[in-house]
């Protein structure tokens, strides 16, 4: 079981194309809807590997306000109802999925950057769809030949801007503001590795990101609200995918890739605390099976906020399986 989003009153999670809801802190659980899905699929969804090999099973969930979910799966967008009817509101044309931090929820609109291999440099665009009716229009465009795909479409909690940003090799990243009422871009930066980025964390006074680097070192950037200027507060090993802020401190997952960067066959949790230092608080090794077949080490955060410093984190890729942690 896989811990999607929790807060202080509910745990939503997954179990193959199952949704479940949890009221007492993942101690008890209740399925809530199931996704459609194939004879085959389904039959295969009791297996992590299966799932792994066939990227299948739900990937995020989002809350969509009123007791609603979207999921992502099968190459979809779900819209779950209070009563657990499930309504496909989305199909994606490329790709299995966005990444988990590639689409945002702002009041009742849902934002979803494209991500695929995109071989041929295609345009690439960002898609606005009204969670209501289902109506969708293209928000945003990047041309052809400009970049491969979209990594991030992280909604930014102070602004409610849209933080996005792009890959992948160098003249490809860039990372840009959306404004979501006037639909007006503004470019932070762009053109290397530094401005290649996968989640966003945000602060009142700065956002935080690392670098998503599989062939060089990686480090993490503070952007400063006030100047709008960037520094280095540090290094870190491995790509940097996904995290979550906490109280006192913003934790950041590295991935174990198969690129020929600073890796040792580790996946690693950082701290960076509210004077912006950084130390290492976790580590899992990756499992024995094909990166490229069944998958990275990666680690996933839940999504909201349980309170304080505590997070639930999902371990995929790494020895011991499949798991869904408590921290606290």
């Amino acid at each position: 079981m896989q811990v999607h989003y929790a807060d202080a009153d509910c745990c939503v999670a997954s179990s193959g194309l199952s949704l479940c809801l949890s009221d007492d802190a993942g101690h008890n659980w209740q399925e809530i809807a199931r996704i459609p899905a194939s004879l085959i699929k389904q039959a295969g969804q009791s297996s992590d590997l299966f799932n792994r090999l066939v990227r299948g099973g739900i990937h995020t969930v989002l809350p969509a306000g009123n007791h609603r979910w979207l999921v992502v799966a099968e190459r979809q967008i779900f819209l779950i109802a209070a009563d657990g009817s499930v309504r496909s509101l989305f199909a994606i044309p490329r790709g299995r999925r966005p990444l988990r931090r590639g689409l945002s929820v702002v009041a009742e609109h849902l934002y979803l950057g494209e991500y695929w291999s995109n071989p041929k440099r295609d345009a690439a665009h960002i898609y606005k769809i009204h969670i209501p009716t289902g109506e969708q229009s293209t928000f945003y465009t990047f041309p052809a030949g400009t970049i491969r795909h979209v990594h991030t479409v992280d909604k930014d909690p102070y602004s409610q801007n849209l933080w996005v940003s792009t890959g992948d090799e160098d003249a490809e990243c860039r990372l840009l503001l959306l404004d979501t009422h006037t639909e007006q871009a503004e470019a932070v930066g762009q053109g290397s590795q530094k401005w290649r980025v996968v989640s966003f964390a945000f602060r009142p006074q700065a956002v935080y990101w690392g670098t998503d680097n599989h062939k060089g070192q990686n480090d993490i950037w503070r952007y400063d609200r006030a100047t709008g200027q960037t520094h280095q507060i540090g290094q870190v090993t491995g790509p940097v995918y996904y995290n979550t802020v906490l109280d006192e401190a913003i934790i950041m997952g590295t991935t174990m890739e198969k690129g020929e960067g600073q890796q040792d066959g580790y996946g690693r949790l950082y701290a960076i605390d509210a004077q912006d230092n950084i130390r290492e608080i976790w580590k899992a090794k990756k499992d024995r099976w094909s990166a490229h077949w069944f998958g990275y080490g990666v680690f996933e955060f839940a999504a909201g906020r349980v309170g304080g410093n505590q997070f639930w984190l999902t371990a995929k890729g790494f020895t011991g399986g499949l798991r869904s942690i408590l921290f606290v």
